[in-house]
């Protein structure tokens, strides 16, 4: 008799000690929500790591780099040899 393979799980468990007072407010929130525990925890953890995440990749600027940025782009720095070479060199490899 041939045998199937059983699928993949798509899902991992994950396992965390709580505080009582922590687990009956999550339990609260829950039954509130009129979802299970699981659930409700999964989709919260969710929201906070795509909030970490998405933080990550912002740049965040002191109040002094952001002066500093500003005042640049305000008052730019004369144009020097340097820059004129770079700026012939990249339209050598560019079209347009």
């Amino acid at each position: 008799m041939p045998t199937t393979a059983k699928p993949k799980k798509k899902t991992k468990r994950i396992s965390a000690e709580v505080a009582l007072r922590l687990h009956t407010r999550i339990e609260r929130a829950a039954a509130k929500r009129e979802v299970s525990l699981s659930h409700f925890v999964a989709e919260a953890v969710a929201r906070f790591a795509d909030e970490v995440l998405e933080d990550s990749h912002r740049n965040k600027l002191t109040n002094e780099d952001a002066e500093f940025l500003i005042n640049l782009m305000e008052n730019p720095p004369p144009v020097n040899d340097r820059l004129l070479e770079a700026i012939r060199a990249s339209k050598r490899y560019t079209r347009g």
